[in-house]
Order: C-alpha cells, then sequence, then structure tokens
C-alpha cells in the first residue's frame, strides 16, 4: 500500500510538472507571437477597458509608449477619432466572441489621423474575460484607394458630361461601358448593349473592316487607331461616326479599347448630296 501511495503521488507530481510546462511553453509562445506582431497588439480589461499591455508595433504606429499607457483606456489615450466606434466593436466582441477587418479611424500621439485594419477577440487571463486587437496600419492603401476612386470620379463624370460618344468593350469586342451621349444617340437602352457584343450593332457592310481591326489588336498592337464606321440605332437608323480607338493597359497588359466618337452623319450625308449635285450639273453641261 505505500508503496502504491508513493507512485500515486509520484505520477502526479510528474502530471503536475507536465502541465507546469505546458503552461509556462504555451505562454512563452503567447509572448513570442504578441512581441512579433507586425500589427499593433493591445491587451485590454473587459471589465473597465483599461490597457493591461501592448506591443513594441503598437508604440511605433501610434507614438504612446507603454509607460504612457498602461492602466489607462483607449479613449482616455484619445485614440479614437469616434468613440462609438469602440463601443460597436465592444458589442460585436461581446455578442459573437470576436471583430474582423473593421476599418476604423485613429488618431496618434501627435494628433495624426490614421486608418486601421482591426481585428479583435476576447481571450481569458487568469480567469477573467480581456480583449486582444490587432490593428494594421493601411493608411497609405487607403490613401491610394481614395486617390483611385476620386480619380476614377473624376473621368467618369467626363465622360458623362462629354458630347462625344464614349464606348468601352473588352478585346473579344463585348461592351462593357457606353456613356450618357452614346445612349442619347443610338437612342437604345443601356441593359440592350451592355453585355452584347459590338458587331451586333456595326453595319453588315462594315463587318469585314471591324474583324481586321480586331485581328490586329488581337496582335498585341497598342496603336490609336482612327476610322469611319457606322452603327444601327434605335429605329432601324444608321448613324456613321468618325472613331479613335486606343487600348487601355493595365498591368502592363492590354485589358479593353477605349473608343471617343463624333457622329457625322449629318456630315457624311451633305457630302453626298453634294457630290449629287456637282454630277447632275456636269450632266446639265
Amino acid at each position: 500500500m505505500i508503496i502504491g501511495l508513493i507512485l500515486t503521488f509520484g505520477f502526479i507530481m510528474l502530471i503536475n510538472q507536465r502541465l507546469q510546462y505546458d503552461i509556462t511553453t504555451t505562454k512563452d509562445h503567447f509572448q513570442s507571437i504578441f512581441s512579433v506582431s507586425p500589427g499593433a497588439v493591445l491587451l485590454t480589461s473587459i471589465d473597465n477597458g483599461k490597457i493591461i499591455d501592448i506591443n513594441a508595433t503598437f508604440t511605433q504606429i501610434t507614438g504612446f509608449t507603454k509607460e504612457e499607457t498602461i492602466g489607462k483606456t483607449t479613449a482616455e489615450l484619445g485614440l479614437w477619432k469616434n468613440v462609438a466606434e469602440r463601443e460597436n466593436i465592444v458589442n460585436d466582441i461581446i455578442n459573437f466572441g470576436r471583430c474582423n477587418n473593421r476599418e476604423i479611424s485613429f488618431t496618434r500621439k501627435s494628433g495624426e489621423e490614421f486608418i486601421g485594419l482591426v481585428s479583435a477577440s476576447v481571450i481569458s487571463l487568469n480567469d477573467r474575460p480581456h480583449i486582444i486587437s490587432i490593428t494594421q496600419d493601411v493608411t497609405e492603401r487607403y490613401l491610394a484607394e481614395e486617390k483611385i476612386k476620386a480619380s476614377e470620379e473624376k473621368y467618369r463624370t467626363l465622360a458623362e458630361t462629354t458630347p462625344n460618344i464614349i464606348v468601352m468593350h473588352d478585346l473579344n469586342g463585348v461592351i462593357i461601358f457606353i456613356n450618357k451621349a452614346g445612349l442619347d444617340l443610338i437612342q437604345l437602352p443601356e441593359s440592350e448593349i451592355i453585355g452584347k457584343s459590338i458587331k451586333q450593332f456595326v453595319s453588315d457592310d462594315l463587318i469585314a473592316e471591324m474583324t481586321d481591326r480586331q485581328q490586329i489588336r488581337q496582335s498585341g498592337s497598342t496603336k490609336t487607331l482612327e476610322y469611319k464606321t457606322a452603327l444601327k440605332a434605335g429605329g432601324g437608323k444608321i448613324l456613321k461616326f468618325r472613331v479613335i480607338s486606343a487600348p487601355v493597359i493595365k498591368n502592363g497588359k492590354m485589358e479593353s479599347l477605349l473608343l471617343v466618337a463624333n457622329d457625322i452623319t449629318e456630315q457624311e450625308q451633305t457630302m453626298i448630296e453634294l457630290t449629287r449635285a456637282k454630277r447632275s450639273c456636269r450632266g446639265d453641261e
């Protein structure tokens, strides 16, 4: 019995040592991840919102040192441009256990605003719930996207207000954009144009010419082309255009074609009538 008790006690001691080793190892792993994370890591108490710990990246991004943050709340530091956003994140964490990739506006210690991509979840430390969050500084990416949006909006406004017809189609001839001037002139709804092949609208006697131009593009030519064509419009009308065609290059690769066209139907008709009149005059002589 004594030997059995000794063995049992020894077994329990081994288990306790193993558990203590596992706990220490897990803690070390957690601390390593916490320290080397490329994002700003923040550990706060879920009860009062006070900061328990931060990593070095947090200081690099926000400008606040560990001494300035421990024991304070993020609201007291003035990190949130809109404090209500913190409440929304905390509510999501309480209700769902986490929040993922939330774009939030923050303020650095210097007063400069930056955009952070925040993910956070609940963890238990010493049997008490805490929130651990990781914030990536995505300000440069955000500003680049905003610049692109502004540029796109600028050119879209230009495309919609110009009297010229602007059409964009892919390398297979499928129309992906037509501006308001084009819709007004062709007198067809956008739903009957977008997604359709431009060949459906080209006058039958000019299909061969269009096929030749497509082959030029498919061979890789990025030259700007200028030509005349005729398109079928609503009501069975045939309209004539002078077209400038230029490739749209993205990441060094031609992905679509931009057509800017002027309606020359009346000019062409006037030329035909003048030619007929000259021929008639010569016949009279």
